[in-house]
């Protein structure tokens, strides 16, 4: 978790908080750091300062509120609709001269849970086609970049491309024992705050963020997922305490 994180995850509360109070809860960063963060914040438009009864304070946006939404989001694909055992393939070929905006592609694609077979070759097990359309409109690539989808595929066929499925397994598997670890932490620990809680919840939700999440029905590489699924169900309910 960044300081951008643990202070959006504060203010997302629909309270209004003061600098000093932000500088008591988050006890091991420093107020000028604090202070500091909360101007990026508000240049981005996730926070605004207002005064209430004479005091400045600090409350999030509904731009800042849909930032965190987007990771919570997260959590909410795992319980999805089955898989209908068919691919979504995306081929690419910008040239190299357009380096940035193929590599800004290459990071949606992984944001997007995409993986890659071999080169200009990605495909997921699930579609995001909505999301693909809209940055290959904003940057116009309809020239460039091209969105298949497979029908449903024989279970040998779909178990190989789940087997050459590129990703960064070792990452996720640490990710996935880092939340673990915290997890278990605060639910052996005495009095439990909502704050700690919804943190770890965003912690969660952002290392599912680098997690696929392939159906269950392909080969899996990560072994921690589920007992890092069930540490949140038990985490959530200390989220509405306070």
């Amino acid at each position: 978790m960044t300081i951008i994180d643990d202070l959006l995850v504060l203010l997302d509360d629909e309270h209004l908080h003061s600098l000093e109070e932000i500088t008591s809860t988050l006890a091991d960063r420093s107020k000028q750091t604090i202070s500091s963060t909360l101007g990026r914040l508000m240049a981005k438009g996730w926070v605004e300062r207002v005064t209430n009864r004479g005091r400045g304070q600090y409350q999030i946006t509904v731009s800042g509120r849909n930032h965190v939404t987007s990771f919570l989001d997260q959590i909410k694909r795992l319980s999805s609709d089955g898989w209908d055992r068919s691919w979504e393939q995306v081929v690419f070929n910008i040239p190299e001269r357009d380096r940035k905006r193929r590599d800004d592609l290459r990071s949606l694609l992984v944001g997007l849970g995409y993986g890659r077979l071999h080169g200009w070759f990605w495909l997921s097990p699930w579609s995001n086609r909505a999301d693909l359309e809209r940055y290959i409109a904003a940057t116009k690539s309809e020239k460039d970049i091209t969105i298949l989808r497979t029908g449903p595929l024989d279970q040998v066929t779909n178990q190989r491309i789940g087997s050459l499925f590129e990703w960064d397994w070792k990452a996720l598997i640490t990710a996935y024992d880092q939340f673990i670890s915290a997890a278990e932490l605060f639910l052996k620990s005495g009095p439990k705050g909502a704050y700690e809680a919804r943190c770890l919840v965003y912690q969660y939700a952002k290392v599912l963020m680098t997690d696929p999440k392939l159906p269950r029905e392909l080969p899996t590489h990560v072994g921690n997922s589920t007992k890092a699924f069930d540490l949140y169900l038990r985490i959530r309910p200390y989220c509405y305490q306070d």
